[in-house]
């Protein structure tokens, strides 16, 4: 099922600007200047070369992964301050053939939710899934909670079911949290979302903890020298918040609420996780 309109632009331009799109507009511009501009032919082939050597070669990629992953894990001190964990859906699978045609949690989904479960029993905290479904068919924060069930016994005590963005994702939260006097959370999400989340997420009221995981390892040695499909897919994952966070950057500069989008200053080295 196609996205909902009103969330096609973005679509499209994601697909436009990160890889293998952005590579194949430029080949494509490539083969239609040849003949009558050769040099800016050659350009647009070098362009495409080094936007997919950049993308696919470890030890390229590496410098965005430590822009976006600033948050450090959250601590046992920190998670006992909170009122509540909040935890952002991540996706889902339409019609999974291994759940006879359901529809299930991504993996990424899958990975935040089974943390926050972890963080909720070794803190006894209560849980908020947040999730909708942008696509139609079961709403991501019912399919979580189908898992924490199923999986580990633990059941979330509020669902958000409506939210199709992190700015709803944070709204609707609110709406549910900040009547009950709950305003003090922990924010689950990737570190390479955490950034973008916690903004958006202070700027509803809450006083936001970070609980990121989910973080991209560098690579080390031989092996960060050798393209690799899964670190193309890595950074196509990357450079698509970091579109996002320049398209929150206009939406507050259009609303004059100009704030630095960046909660914690990087750090001189990556978090690393195995």
């Amino acid at each position: 099922m196609s996205p909902p309109l009103d969330l096609l632009p973005a679509t499209l331009v994601s697909a436009v600007l990160l890889p293998p799109g952005s590579t194949l507009l430029l080949l494509g511009l490539a083969l239609l200047l040849f003949r009558r501009r050769p040099a800016w032919a050659r350009g647009c082939v070098v362009l495409a070369f080094g936007m997919l050597a950049v993308a696919s070669l470890p030890i390229l990629a590496n410098g965005s992964m430590r822009l976006l992953q600033t948050a450090a894990p959250i601590t046992p001190t920190a998670l006992q301050q909170v009122d509540a964990i909040v935890v952002l859906g991540g996706g889902r699978r339409k019609a999974a053939p291994e759940a006879d045609g359901q529809d299930v949690v991504s993996d990424t989904a899958l990975a935040r939710v089974l943390y926050a479960a972890q963080l909720a029993k070794a803190s006894g905290k209560p849980l908020l899934l947040t999730g909708g479904a942008p696509d139609g068919g079961v709403a991501e924060a019912v399919l979580m909670q189908q898992v924490l069930q199923r999986q580990v016994g633990v059941t979330a005590r509020w669902l958000e079911t409506a939210s199709r963005t992190t700015a709803e994702n944070a709204s609707l939260s609110a709406s549910i949290l900040h009547p009950l006097g709950k305003r003090r959370i922990a924010l689950v999400t990737n570190a390479w979302h955490m950034q973008r989340a916690e903004v958006v997420f202070a700027h509803t009221g809450f006083v936001v903890t970070p609980a990121p995981m989910g973080y991209f390892s560098a690579k080390e040695g031989l092996i960060a020298w050798l393209p690799s499909a899964a670190m193309l897919a890595n950074s196509a994952q990357l450079w698509r918040e970091a579109i996002g966070q320049q398209a929150y950057r206009w939406h507050r500069y259009r609303t004059s609420l100009n704030t630095d989008i960046t909660p914690h200053p990087p750090t001189s080295q990556p978090v690393s996780r195995p």
